[in-house]
């Protein structure tokens, strides 16, 4: 950023003080727009996840791959699992809406903290 700065020292004609302030203000403006615009991307993705989530919970049974199923231990443990996951859908659903919104309020908290310090 130092050449923008000395082009933009020039042109103001000062000693270091508006240009300085000018260069951080657009600093700050460039690094916030791309934290706004990846956690409204993130929001969307999340959106769009959790919807398929959703759809695919009306399907049939589910089946672990045979590749899962075969690890000792985890694979019964997974299958136990994702039995309970189906046979109980609007539990699950409600369950992941919470972990959703859990993650999604600690991830904007973060981004607050992470854009006051900046």
């Amino acid at each position: 950023m130092w050449p923008p700065y000395r082009w933009l020292r020039r042109q103001l004609k000062d000693k270091a003080g508006l240009s300085a302030a000018v260069m951080t203000t657009i600093i700050a403006a460039v690094i916030f727009l791309t934290i706004y615009w990846l956690a409204a991307m993130l929001q969307d993705e999340t959106k769009i996840a959790y919807q398929s989530l959703v759809s695919n919970f009306t399907q049939g049974p589910y089946q672990l791959p045979d590749f899962i199923s075969r690890i000792p231990w985890l694979g019964n443990y997974l299958q136990e699992w994702l039995d309970r996951l189906t046979n109980d859908r609007a539990e699950a659903a409600t369950q992941l809406a919470d972990w959703a919104k859990q993650w999604l309020g600690e991830f904007a908290k973060f981004l607050v903290v992470s854009v006051t310090t900046s």
